[in-house]
C-alpha cells in the first residue's frame, strides 16, 4: 500500500497526465520576412494580404541588407531574404541560407536634390565632389544602396573624393532620405523607390545619373533554408512574384 502511495505521488510531482486529457492547442502559422529597407511598404502591402487569405500570421524585420542577412547567418531565424542587389542573395547563397527564389522587379539608382534643386546638380557624379557641397551616401559594409554608390562612384573614378569629402555615410535608403529631408545635405544617392514612399516627392527632386552608370538591378526574393514551414514560406513568394504581386511593386516603382 505504502508503495502504492508512493508511485502515485511520483505520478503527480512529474506531471504526468491520463489518456483522457485534451491534447495542447496547435501552434499558430507564422512567417518573418527579412526585407531590406526601400521594399517595406509593398512587402508589408501584400504580407497583409497573405494573412488574410491563409489565415496565418506575419511579421517583417527591415534594415540594411548586409545586416539582415548575418542575423540570418548567427540566429538561424527568418522565413524570406529580400536584399535591394542581388549580390546579397549570391553571398547569402554562398553561405547555404537560401533555397528557392524569385525575381519581384528591378531597382536603380538616381541622385535625389533638395526641392527645387537650388545647387543646380545636374546628374553629373563629379558634382558630388564639389567645394561647399554637403553630400551623403550609403555606407558599402550595411545595405545595398551604400554597396550600389561605391560601385557607380568607383566607376566614374570619383569615389575616394567623394567619400572623404561625404558629410555622413548613412546605414540606409530611409537614413538617406531623412537626411535630404531635414535639410542637412544638399545631395544623396538613393534608390528611385523612395521617391514613392510617403510624401518623399513633396520634399525632393529625383535626376537620373548621367552616363550610364545606374544599372538595373533585380530585385530577388529567397526562401531561407531554416524557414520554420518552407511551404508556407513558397506560397508568400509566389504570391509575390504573381501578377497581382508584380502590380504592387510597380505601383511602389520597381
Amino acid at each position: 500500500m505504502r508503495f502504492a502511495s508512493a508511485i502515485l505521488l511520483i505520478l503527480t510531482l512529474f506531471g504526468c497526465t491520463s489518456g483522457d486529457e485534451s491534447p495542447a492547442p496547435p501552434q499558430e502559422k507564422s512567417l518573418l520576412i527579412l526585407c531590406g529597407i526601400t521594399m517595406v511598404d509593398p512587402v508589408r502591402e501584400l504580407m497583409d494580404v497573405f494573412a488574410q487569405e491563409h489565415g496565418v500570421r506575419t511579421a517583417m524585420s527591415s534594415g540594411g541588407s548586409k545586416d539582415l542577412m548575418q542575423s540570418i547567418i548567427v540566429n538561424r531565424k527568418g522565413d524570406i531574404y529580400f536584399p535591394g542587389v542581388e549580390s546579397f542573395i549570391d553571398e547569402a547563397a554562398q553561405a547555404g541560407i537560401l533555397g528557392e527564389r524569385r525575381q519581384m522587379g528591378v531597382n536603380q539608382a538616381a541622385l535625389f536634390v533638395r526641392k527645387g534643386n537650388p545647387e543646380g546638380f545636374t546628374g553629373e557624379l563629379a558634382e558630388l565632389a564639389r567645394p561647399g557641397i554637403q553630400v551623403a551616401i550609403g555606407h558599402p559594409d550595411l545595405g545595398s544602396v551604400g554597396k550600389e554608390a561605391q560601385r557607380i562612384l568607383t566607376d566614374r573614378g570619383v569615389y575616394e573624393q567623394v567619400a572623404s569629402q561625404a558629410a555622413m555615410m548613412a546605414p540606409d535608403s530611409k537614413a538617406l532620405t531623412e537626411l535630404l529631408r531635414d535639410g542637412k545635405v544638399d545631395a544623396v544617392l538613393n534608390w528611385k523607390a523612395v521617391l514613392f514612399i510617403g510624401d518623399n516627392a513633396a520634399h525632393m527632386d529625383m535626376l537620373p545619373i548621367l552616363g550610364g552608370y545606374a544599372r538595373e538591378h533585380r530585385l530577388t526574393m529567397a526562401v531561407t533554408s531554416c524557414a520554420r514551414d518552407p511551404e508556407l514560406a513558397r506560397a508568400f513568394l509566389e504570391l509575390c512574384a504573381s501578377a497581382r504581386g508584380r502590380a504592387v511593386f510597380e505601383r511602389y516603382g520597381f
